[in-house]
C-alpha cells in the first residue's frame, strides 16, 4: 500500500497502464481501509458534536450494542453503514448487512457492498467483527 505521501506526489494514472491495473489497486485500497475502519472503535459516536473528525474515526463501540439477537446486529450493521458513508468516498451506495455465525452472538460476518468510485466496479466483502458476550 501506498503512502499518503506517495499517493499525493504520484498520482494513480503514473503507476499503472492498464485499467485493471488500476481496479485492482483500487479494490485492495479500499479492502484495506475497510479493514482498517472495521478493526477501529469510535467511543466517541453518539456523542452531542456532529462534525466528524478523525476522532470519531472508526465503528461505534459494540460493547453497548442492543441487547437481544435482532437490535444487536441491526445496531452495528447501522454503524458500520455510517461510518463507511463517513469515512470512505471511494465506496458509492455501500449496502451492509449482517448475520450471526453459527448462531454465536459473539461471531458477526458483516456484508459490505457497493460501486468503487473511480472504476465503477461493484464490489463486495465480507468481515467478520467479533462481539462482546451479551452479559460482558
Amino acid at each position: 500500500m501506498r503512502s499518503l505521501f506517495d499517493r499525493i506526489s504520484k498520482p494513480l494514472s503514473d503507476d499503472f497502464s492498464s485499467p485493471v491495473d488500476r481496479r485492482n489497486a483500487e479494490l485492495a485500497s479500499v479492502e484495506g481501509e475497510l479493514n482498517r475502519l472495521l478493526n477501529s472503535r469510535s467511543y466517541l459516536s453518539g456523542k452531542s458534536h456532529t462534525t466528524k473528525t478523525i476522532l470519531d474515526y472508526g465503528v461505534a463501540s459494540v460493547v453497548t450494542a442492543g441487547e437481544s439477537k435482532p437490535s444487536r446486529v441491526a445496531e452495528v450493521v447501522d454503524n458500520v453503514r455510517h461510518a463507511i458513508e463517513t469515512y470512505e468516498p471511494r465506496l458509492l451506495g455501500p449496502v451492509v448487512g449482517g448475520s450471526y455465525l453459527d448462531n454465536d452472538p459473539t461471531k458477526l460476518m458483516v456484508t459490505v457492498a457497493g460501486t468503487l468510485r473511480e472504476s465503477q466496479t461493484p464490489i463486495q466483502f465480507r468481515i467478520p467483527l467479533a462481539l462482546p458476550a451479551a452479559d460482558a
